[in-house]
This record gives structure tokens, sequence and C-alpha cells, in this order.
């Protein structure tokens, strides 16, 4: 890919909460904010409940006062919900540019191999085109780079004025200087909250001062990545759109609404958690060759004894069956289950992962019908649960009723992803 000349970052402003308001209206101009799993810590803030003081990241039993004085309404993760609307974006920004990196759930780089004199004109296009197509808000910064697009998107989202759209790419020496003067240190992308403190104490103290920082101490203290991120400060391109590269591991874990004392219930929780790594294994098209479970109490617990443990089973053919990596599953858990514990937590890790088409077959072909097989049944019930809804076919391990599963008491319905939760129209 060759290098463009201009770089861009769209944003969704305040993702979860956009969501959540989108089918529910009357959240629009209140403080909301919404939960990670468990209902445990603030995951995404309105505006309205940043301008109270509401921390992101925080517990949220700290700030239940706060909620309380100012209605502040709260909802439950549904990342069913989040994931959908998120793919529904990203297709939109696909065809506006031919080049894009998908940055995480509510961003995406952009990057366009010309020079507009209208480009701001192009952003506004593309903010009004995802919110009238979606209904979620995006800000978009352009730049010469990545970092200096990130900034410029950041810019855009403090300054209502803009439009939700800010242009650094016809900013002059001196205009440029003044933004990145604005900007505290700590909020540059990729210093951190590690890094940022250390560079306040050396006299760095924003976007500007990093610019201009002495090369002895960017080559001392700041990793290869840093260098780089400086170096874009000063209008060079060292961070070209990243390709999409499979990953090497599949983990899902989850926290236990309450803790599990048997068995049963834990196989439960092990088999769904294999049935949802499984789906992300088939959609990048791999095959696992490792199974790892491991199961814990609660650490912080002084009421009960602590145990923890973990195990790793190999799957006699790779494959990406869910019966079958669940049998793994399975005989992994049975090595290291321990009764008289109460049960926190639990995951499954999926490793050594293979590409399906290079997978490397038995000398006399054992095992590749029944390799076949499985990859049409899989397709089938990915298929399905694709045109009907998230879980309408599963592993019948995984149980019904899940009492165990995590606390979600204010989860919103999943309004694009089931066919039993859509939203309901009244007509009077």
């Amino acid at each position: 890919m060759s290098t463009p000349d201009t770089f861009a970052l769209v944003d969704c402003n305040n993702f979860f909460v956009s969501c959540e308001r989108l089918f529910q209206p009357e959240l629009r101009g209140k403080p909301v904010v919404v939960l990670s799993n468990n209902d445990g810590c603030i995951v995404s803030r309105s505006g309205e409940a940043k301008k109270l003081g509401i921390p992101m990241g925080g517990a949220f039993y700290k700030v239940r006062d706060i909620v309380a004085r100012h209605g502040v309404c709260w909802r439950s993760s549904n990342f069913s919900l989040y994931g959908d609307l998120s793919q529904r974006v990203m297709r939109i920004l696909q065809s506006f540019a031919r080049d894009v990196e998908v940055y995480s759930v509510d961003e995406a780089f952009l990057a366009f191999p010309f020079v507009r004199e209208d480009i701001e004109d192009v952003g506004r296009l593309l903010t009004r085109q995802v919110e009238m197509w979606t209904g979620i808000p995006v800000s978009i910064g352009f730049a010469p780079n990545k970092t200096l697009a990130k900034i410029a998107t950041d810019r855009a989202k403090k300054h209502p004025a803009a439009g939700g759209v800010c242009s650094l790419v016809h900013a002059s020496e001196e205009q440029r200087n003044a933004v990145l003067a604005e900007v505290p240190v700590g909020d540059v992308w990729g210093i951190g909250r590690r890094m940022g403190p250390f560079l306040m104490q050396q006299g760095i103290q924003t976007a500007y001062d990093l610019k201009h920082a002495p090369e002895w101490l960017v080559r001392k203290h700041l990793t290869v990545q840093g260098a780089r991120l400086v170096r874009e400060l000063r209008g060079d391109v060292c961070f070209p759109l990243a390709r999409t590269v499979p990953k090497k591991t599949i983990a899902s874990t989850r926290s236990f609404r309450r803790y599990i004392t048997d068995k049963r219930e834990l196989a439960e929780a092990i088999a769904t958690y294999v049935g949802r790594a499984a789906r992300r294994l088939r959609g990048q098209s791999s095959y696992a060759s490792l199974v790892t479970v491991y199961i814990r109490t609660n650490p912080f617990s002084t009421r009960y004894p602590q145990y923890h443990k973990s195990a790793t089973v190999a799957v006699p053919v790779p494959t990406a069956s869910t019966p079958r990596l669940l049998t793994s599953a399975l005989a992994a858990l049975d090595t290291i289950f321990a009764p008289g514990f109460h049960y926190q937590k639990a995951g499954v890790i999926f490793s050594g992962l293979l590409p399906m088409h290079v997978w490397q077959r038995t000398l006399w072909g054992e095992g590749e019908a029944e390799q076949e097989q499985d990859d049409a049944l899989m397709r089938a019930l990915d298929s399905m649960n694709k045109k009907w809804g998230d879980g309408t076919v599963f592993v019948a391990r995984q149980g019904v009723q899940q009492p165990w599963s995590m606390r979600q008491d204010h989860k919103s319905r999943r309004y694009t992803t089931s066919w039993q939760e859509l939203l309901h129209v009244k007509i009077s």
C-alpha cells in the first residue's frame, strides 16, 4: 500500500450510550452510563454524565450517590447490539474509502490517496451519512498521519461548532502548533497513564512540548513506538494502516453472577464460552489445536478458601467444530475441578491456531471426511444464528436457564439481532 496523502479517524461519539439512545429516545438529553460485565464498572458515558464528574472506568457502586441525586440512567452492556451497529458503521466507511483499518468497535482509520481542498465538506457528508443510515453520531479528524488525525478527531468532539469535523491537512505549522499546545501530553495517542506523569516531570506538559522534546530524552525513555509517535507529531508518517491479521489466540472468559459450587453448572459455563470462542474462530477461518480451560475463586474473598487452576488439552485433529472443541474443554475441566470451592470465574482459550486452508493432513487422510462434515454442520449453525438471531441454535450442554450467567439487570433488548426482541411499534 502506498503512503496516502490524507489520513482520517472516525470515532463514534459515546458509542455504547448512542446505541442505547437509538432505540430508547427517552434517554436523549439525560445523563446515561453503560456498565461492564456484571454491571461492575462504567465503560461509556453520555456528555451529560461526564459533566457530573462520573469517571470512565470507575466502579459503579462508588458513584451511586451521584446517580441517585441527578437521576442518571444506567444500562447493562449489550454487546450483541453494539457489535451489529458497529459493523453497519464500518460498512459505510468502507464505501467512502478504499483503505480502512477498523481500530476498535467504535473507531476506524481511513486513508485517502489524495489531498482535497474541500476535505472538511467530505467529512461533513460522511458524518451525515453515517448518522442518517445508522442513527449513530460520529466525529472525524483529517491529518497527514494517524497521530495527528487522532488529535483532530478529539478536537472535533470538543468543539461542537465544528460540526463534528476537524482538519489539520491544510493547517500551517503555526496553526498545528497552536492545536498541539492545547493537548495535555497524557492525552496523546499512545502515551498512556504511566508515561504521561513521567513526561510531565521532565517539563513536557503538552503535545507541542513532546513534539519539540530533546532527541536524547526520546531515545532514552520512549519505546520505538514512542519515538515514532514523536516523529508523527512533527509531520512524518510512521504508522501506516494496519492490515487485518488473524488472532493467534481466541479467548472467552466471564465472571459469574453468583458463586458456583456445582460441577454441572461450571460445565455449562465452559460449554457456553466454547461456543462463543468457536464462533469467533470460524469467523477468522481458523482451526484450533489446543484448548485451555481455567477456573478460579474470588481472589479478594476472605470468607472462602482460594483455588485457581488451568489445564491445556491437545485436540486430536485441529478443528473449529464446537462439539469437538467442547469435548476437549470438558476433559480439561475434569482434570482441574476440585469440589468444595466457590468459583467466581472461568474461561476458555484456543491456541495453536491454523488457517483452515493450510492445516497439515495426516498421511492416509484419516479424519478428513469427518472434518468436512464438521465444517458443513458449523456453517449451517452459523447461518441459522445469523439469520434468526444469536443463540437460536446452540449445543445442549450450554443449558437454557443459566442461573450462573453474568449480572445484567438493566440490559436492553437486542433490537437488531434477535427476532424475539425486535422493537414494538404501537399505532393508536
